[in-house]
């Protein structure tokens, strides 16, 4: 799905993605590929609840503060 998405996200998106999580330094769970994925893609992680399994990502040239 992210694959198919990625033409149409913003220069400024940001982007939520649950049931995720840090296992041996591996992202691993139901969108634990899409988080290394979309970090090759110029994404940085902003946000990681250890508690909740949520990764918030947005774009390096994003202005979006969170």
């Amino acid at each position: 799905q992210i694959l198919n998405l990625m033409p149409f996200l913003s220069d400024s998106c940001v982007i939520t993605v649950d049931d995720t999580y840090l296992w041996n330094d591996c992202w691993v769970g139901k969108c634990g590929p899409v988080v290394v994925y979309l970090q090759t893609q110029g994404f940085s992680i902003v946000r990681y609840e250890d508690k909740t399994f949520e990764v918030i990502l947005k774009r390096e040239k994003s202005n979006v503060h969170l």
